[in-house]
């Protein structure tokens, strides 16, 4: 009786993983289509713009560059995983409807964007090589529900 009871526990707790893996990866699917992005590369000066646009679906928000006042949410981030054929020139900048919201769990303001947003960075040339940037950006839900995104741009 103890062997069946072991082997009923098992098949239990099996499936139980099996259906939380498949909860899991259906969320994960759900966030990673929350932002559909374009990205372009535009003379700008002596240099050049990378632009990343995003659109953000309903239900879901982009977190700003500017990090909150103490805890909080991650700031948007612009990565490069290879420095060569280029130097930035200034800051990760944000274009879009900027919101603030104060969050009672963090007790601090958080800025965020619902529907479009735009980053830009000004590099310029030095070299030929492709330039390749990662995007690191927090996607939220309604619920509260947040993931990390680091989408790879290869910019020619």
């Amino acid at each position: 009786m103890k062997l069946g009871r072991f082997w009923l526990s098992l098949l239990f707790l099996s499936a139980f993983a099996w259906l939380s893996s498949v909860s899991y990866a259906q969320l994960d699917d759900a966030f990673r289509r929350a932002v559909t992005w374009k990205h372009k590369i535009v003379p700008a000066g002596d240099g050049f713009e990378l632009r990343f646009e995003g659109e953000i679906k309903p239900g879901f928000v982009v977190y700003s560059v500017v990090p909150p006042e103490g805890e909080g949410n991650l700031p948007t981030t612009l990565e490069f995983p290879k420095r060569k054929g280029f130097e930035t020139v200034g800051d990760l900048r944000e274009e879009g409807d900027l919101k603030t919201k104060y969050d009672d769990v963090f007790e601090t303001d958080l800025r965020y964007f619902e529907k479009r947003v735009t980053f830009v960075q000004t590099v310029k040339r030095t070299g030929k090589e492709p330039i390749v940037a990662v995007l690191k950006h927090q996607v939220c839900d309604d619920e509260g529900r947040c993931v990390l995104m680091t989408p790879e741009f290869k910019f020619e």
